[in-house]
C-alpha cells in the first residue's frame, strides 16, 4: 500500500463507519485499478475484497453556468 501511494495511485484512504476501507484510486483504467488491487496480499489470500466503482469529474458547475448564459 505504501508503495501505491508513493507511487500516487493510490491517492487518498479511509475508513467508512463500519471499518471497511475506501481507496481513491488514480490509473488509465477502471481495469488497471482491479488488477493493482488483485496484486494485493490480502485480497490475494482471500482475506479481503474491493468494489471497484468508475468515478469522472463533477460537471453540475458547468452545466448549471452554460444553462443561465
Amino acid at each position: 500500500m505504501y508503495e501505491l501511494y508513493h507511487d500516487e495511485i493510490v491517492r487518498e484512504f479511509y475508513f467508512n463507519e463500519n471499518h471497511e476501507a475506501i481507496l481513491i484510486l488514480e490509473h488509465s483504467s477502471k481495469e488497471a485499478c482491479e488488477e493493482i488491487l488483485h496484486g494485493l496480499p490480502l485480497v490475494k489470500h482471500g482475506l479481503t475484497r474491493f468494489e471497484v466503482l468508475g468515478m469522472s469529474p463533477h460537471t453540475g458547475f458547468e452545466r448549471i453556468f452554460i444553462q443561465n448564459t
